[in-house]
């Protein structure tokens, strides 16, 4: 079942793209130099982006470091652009495959693993392109690490509603980036 929504997901990629009412709201959030890097993503990473950035809004969020990591937390993908058919390969062998295509992120992205390199490395390329824009360290560091998993100290749970104490802030606010992100 997880395969089919992989497929499904894949291909909205080949067809959503952000709304123009939505051009205000990014044009509001991120300075010009964040901006320029932000309109270089492919339109279905823009559309991802200011989804989770609604639906981080709409769970009552206002941090805005956060806020701006959930817009440019993609942003490391303009270094390696992918076609569509990349982008297949990489969600159907992520789910069939998690850890092959993983050590395969581990390659040089000029050869055939190109797709899994971007893959597993985008968000630390994300994080200097953010920096370099202008973001705040903090911003940069959720994007960086906005593809790890969350440590949790206690029960292993954590919400939005509270229970912050069992986990960093800089995890928690990773933690609500994740969450928003994989839904999508």
């Amino acid at each position: 079942m997880r395969i089919l929504y992989r497929i499904r997901q894949a291909w909205r990629a080949a067809v959503v793209k952000p709304r123009p009412s939505d051009e205000f709201l990014v044009n509001k959030m991120l300075t010009p130099s964040m901006l320029a890097k932000f309109n270089q993503l492919k339109p279905y990473d823009q559309a991802h982006s200011i989804q989770i950035y609604h639906r981080l809004v709409q769970a009552g969020e206002i941090q805005n470091d956060l806020l701006v990591a959930a817009l440019l937390h993609d942003i490391g993908k303009i270094c390696y652009p992918l076609s569509f058919w990349e982008r297949v390969v990489i969600v159907v062998f992520k789910s069939l495959f998690p850890e092959a295509s993983q050590n395969w992120g581990k390659g040089d992205p000029s050869s055939w693993r190109r797709p899994f390199v971007v893959a597993e490395n985008h968000p630390a390329w994300g994080s200097k392109i953010a920096l370099e824009a202008g973001a705040s360290p903090l911003a940069a560091t959720i994007i960086d690490r906005h593809q790890d998993p969350v440590a949790f100290s206690k029960n292993g749970k954590a919400n939005l509603a509270g229970d912050q104490d069992q986990i960093s802030d800089v995890d928690f606010l990773v933690y609500k980036l994740q969450l928003f992100d994989h839904q999508n």
